[in-house]
């Protein structure tokens, strides 16, 4: 299977994405995610951010399901040495 055929790759397309690109080298920071919801205790920090109530709603509109996708990529290196 190419990396193409992937069913990453199909959801992408039946969803209407635009297909996944290679990040340029280098370091980047990770974007900061929203938080749904500060449910207390150590979960949320006060630095952390919390999505609106209109940005919640988008998600527990009783429509929309969210799906977690793992895509996992194996590279096989050879070095020669000398």
């Amino acid at each position: 299977m190419s990396p193409g055929d992937h069913p990453f790759y199909a959801l992408l397309r039946r969803w209407g994405a635009a297909p996944a690109e290679a990040a340029p080298a280098g370091l980047f920071k990770f974007p900061r995610t929203h938080h749904v919801l500060d449910a207390g205790g150590t979960g949320v920090s006060r630095d952390d951010l919390l999505l609106d109530v209109a940005d919640v709603a988008r998600f527990v509109d009783g429509r929309t399901e969210v799906v977690r996708v793992t895509v996992t990529v194996t590279v096989t290196a050879v070095v020669r040495v000398g």
